[in-house]
């Protein structure tokens, strides 16, 4: 549209996947994971995975957290991993008043893991052509809250499988797509943990090839 080039001349290659890396949670695997990571049952796991935090948008993410309504925002706990520099961010939520809320896991190989533990994958991206972590958590079951700024926010359909916001600056929109999945009763968070698969199920290296 912005060039005037027909629509129907281009065609979009997505990103394959790993399946046989990540897939959903069975048995009491989920269970299991919290535990090692100390997250209790009522605790609402935020995860944020990234090896550039500005880039990937922990500020917003961090900025939205604290605007949580206090009922969830006592459950919170947001797991930060990935091998950026922590400092600016550990002082960003010290100034919030969120430090006890956040914890940075630094790299991990074991990212399926985390998937599988957390309840919800914040991603309020600044900009990437694709967006691998929002495919590959959604590989898991994990939904999402991600910006249009990532290209596979178009894979996902808005309050279905994922929560979708215009950009990192929309903090009060990110804000209340986390309150809305955490007041969400159990089978509805279900319902688009499974969706969410759906998305992920048809990308494969091999059609990408």
């Amino acid at each position: 549209a912005c060039y005037g080039y027909p629509a129907d001349r281009i065609k979009t290659i997505w990103n394959g996947l790993d399946h046989h890396g990540f897939y959903p949670a069975s048995g009491s695997e989920q269970h299991q994971f919290r535990e090692q990571l100390g997250l209790k049952p009522d605790d609402f796991a935020l995860l944020f995975v990234a090896e550039n935090f500005k880039l990937k948008g922990l500020a917003s993410a961090l900025k939205a957290i604290a605007a949580l309504d206090d009922s969830i925002k006592s459950k919170v706990v947001l797991l930060v991993a990935g091998g950026d520099n922590s400092a600016a961010y550990m002082l960003q939520a010290v100034k919030l008043g969120i430090a006890d809320k956040v914890r940075f896991l630094g790299e991990r190989r074991a990212i399926r893991e985390l998937y599988v533990a957390a309840d919800m994958l914040v991603y309020p991206s600044l900009y990437e052509s694709f967006s691998n972590v929002c495919v590959e958590a959604a590989a898991c079951g994990l939904p999402a809250v991600m910006t249009s700024m990532a290209g596979a926010y178009s894979l996902f359909t808005h309050g279905k499988n994922a929560f979708i916001v215009k950009d990192a600056t929309c903090i009060d929109e990110i804000t209340a797509s986390l309150e809305k999945y955490a007041r969400m009763p159990e089978r509805d968070r279900e319902l688009m943990s499974l969706a969410a698969i759906e998305v992920a199920k048809p990308l494969s290296w091999e059609r990408h090839a």
